[in-house]
């Protein structure tokens, strides 16, 4: 059975997504809206046709890859900062396709809820960065996404050195979304070689 999300969380993964993107350099980022448009002209996605819709969007948009997912799990803390009954907890996916492939080449999977420390002391560097606070969902998503796009972007630049290429400056494309219980399809990002 799977949980019904919240409102707001692929749209809130999105965001994030795009502002590391955006952060890490490198990668020529198309405005959410562009890439909103072109998932307008498409199907609704579902988990049959994701990965066709992703590589759609990505040609129309003339993109070299598109990142798009799915967000699993979106639960915000319950309680308060130094004591809550129920911690925040996140899980999603996410894929990076080749345009020109058309091959998922990267796939990252992210799930995390946030414990006591006396439930896992080898969370220890996670307590001291939170000042022992229970955080919020949206923290919890941030630190997924950061680590996911770091490895996208090592794999991407490993990749291309090892080719004997520059490392990576495509147009790439985000489009995470939710589940077909949620509604709502989460918009996507896609780059272009940077001129």
């Amino acid at each position: 059975m799977v949980d019904e999300l919240p409102p707001g969380s692929a749209e809130s993964v999105t965001a994030l997504t795009y502002a590391q993107a955006t952060v890490i350099g490198g990668w020529q980022v198309v405005p959410q809206d562009d890439v909103g448009d072109a998932m307008q002209q498409l199907p609704p996605t579902t988990l049959a046709n994701m990965d066709a819709n992703a590589l759609a969007v990505g040609k129309s948009l003339a993109a070299d890859g598109v990142i798009y997912g799915e967000v699993n799990k979106y639960r915000e803390r319950v309680g308060f900062q130094y004591s809550a009954q129920t911690p925040a907890a996140v899980a999603f996916t996410l894929n990076f396709v080749d345009e020109h492939s058309g091959q998922i080449v990267w796939t990252a999977k992210y799930a995390r809820e946030q414990k006591a420390l006396s439930e896992n002391i080898f969370d220890l560097p996670n307590f001291i960065a939170n000042k022992g606070r229970w955080v919020r969902a949206h923290d919890i998503a941030q630190e997924g996404v950061n680590a996911a796009l770091a490895n996208l972007y090592s794999k991407l630049t490993i990749q291309r050195v090892l080719q004997g290429q520059q490392p990576p400056a495509e147009r790439f494309c985000r489009a995470p979304r939710t589940p077909p219980l949620s509604a709502g399809i989460g918009r996507g990002a896609a780059t272009r070689p940077s001129v």
